[in-house]
């Protein structure tokens, strides 16, 4: 456990949890089960996503980059996964609407 904390993974999973602390302490500030969601949700889209930030921001990274955008991705981490689930819901309403033709 402790040497996928040290990963590239888990560095990201950490600064996308703080990241995902920050949105819950910031105004309005959610209830408890909201605030550990946000925490969580902040986690995976660092995990997953913040490769995605590295690369739109620098062709070389350093660790500090790393760091930086597993945080940002945590922050901005429920908007980004309403934002991908809503695309994907009205992907499939499209299909559906396009398949009860």
């Amino acid at each position: 456990m402790m040497d996928w904390l040290q990963s590239e993974e888990g560095r990201a999973a950490i600064a996308g949890a703080l990241g995902g602390v920050v949105r819950w302490l910031s105004p309005p500030r959610a209830d408890w089960l909201t605030g550990m969601t946000t925490v969580v949700v902040g986690a995976i889209c660092a995990v997953y996503l913040s490769p995605l930030v590295v690369y739109w921001l620098t062709s070389n990274p350093s660790p500090q980059m790393l760091s930086a955008a597993g945080f940002v991705t945590g922050v901005a981490g429920i908007s980004v996964s309403s934002f991908i689930l809503s695309l994907w819901q009205a992907w499939r309403a499209h299909l559906t609407r396009g398949l009860g033709k």
